[in-house]
């Protein structure tokens, strides 16, 4: 039973739970990373996700959103919750080293260990194996990829019982896809994540009438992105709240102490999530030119962490 209620910080804790273990999830082939820490803010964008795929109103979604707002969290979390609905299996899996579009079918085939046969396409392969198979494919990091597009389609058409969930900062704008984007997270719910992760250094770590100021600062001036509040929290072994905002203060130059700030993060996750500067940086590679001249002329018109980025 779901159930919400708030805590001593005046927070909304709980959340949607997966459905309990039974014999027909248990038996459902996956390969599904074991979820960590609290799930916060996204309740709403998770019951869209699985109604959509429950009254199988969408073979195909895709959870949009600049970087480091909590898409592949999200899609883990969906995924989690939609065992029961695939019986074929539920499996994820991380594109973020995949370049060229002509790999996209030979990953699904590896994932599900089919051999590839050199006589035979590999769409021919996959449509033999998933005939009547109802499988969720949860294909994250899909940006890089957006011009393969139309074997998407295609593998959508081939296999009729086969859906995806796909994260991407950019739509593939095909027939029938339901985009959800993902917003900056909510005040509050920015706060919750700072606490949650400053909590990991210190358990005693609480919001005070001293430090609230500060970190409510904080979490505005990084736009709501997870990824940037997590690296920001992580540094409250060096800094307190109110140090890390002055700090915050700065340009992001070469030199910059935001960028000097924003460092260490979980050694687990990819190089890319550990720094701010990495995280910037694959940002801007994922442009082009023409991209990146837009980009940096609309961040002048607002203030905060992303058009910081641009503006440097």
């Amino acid at each position: 039973m779901n159930s919400l209620k708030k805590d001593s910080q005046g927070f909304v804790t709980g959340s949607l739970k997966p459905q309990k273990t039974n014999a027909l999830v248990a038996s459902v082939p996956a390969n599904l990373p074991a979820l960590r820490g609290k799930f916060i803010g996204r309740d709403a964008d998770l019951k869209t996700i699985l109604k959509l795929f429950r009254s199988e109103a969408a073979r195909l979604v895709t959870l949009s959103g600049f970087g480091g707002t909590g898409k592949t969290t999200l899609s883990l979390h969906a995924a989690h919750h939609l065992l029961e609905h695939f019986s074929g299996g539920v499996f994820f899996i991380d594109l973020t080293s995949i370049q060229e579009p002509a790999l996209i079918l030979p990953t699904l085939a590896a994932t599900l260990d089919l051999q590839e046969d050199p006589s035979r396409e590999i769409a021919d392969a996959l449509r033999d194996f998933l005939t009547n198979r109802a499988i969720l494919f949860v294909l994250d990091n899909f940006e890089q990829l957006v011009s393969g597009a139309n074997i998407i389609a295609n593998f959508l058409d081939d296999n009729p019982h086969v859906s995806l969930l796909i994260t991407s900062r950019e739509a593939l704008r095909l027939r029938g896809e339901y985009i959800l984007p993902l917003a900056p997270l909510e005040s509050a719910d920015a706060m919750q994540v700072f606490t949650q992760y400053a909590q990991t250094l210190n358990p005693h770590f609480r919001l005070t009438e001293d430090n609230t100021p500060a970190i409510t600062e904080l979490c505005k001036k990084l736009d709501g992105l997870p990824l940037a509040i997590e690296l920001a929290a992580m540094r409250t072994r060096m800094f307190t709240p109110q140090a890390l905002l002055a700090r915050f203060q700065s340009d992001l130059g070469t030199d910059s102490p935001l960028l000097a700030t924003l460092t260490s993060g979980p050694r687990d996750m990819p190089e890319r999530q550990q720094t701010l500067e990495e995280y910037d940086r694959w940002s801007y590679n994922l442009l082009n030119d023409a991209e990146r001249d837009s980009a940096s002329g609309c961040a002048l018109f607002r203030s905060g962490l992303i058009s910081a980025y641009w503006q440097a």
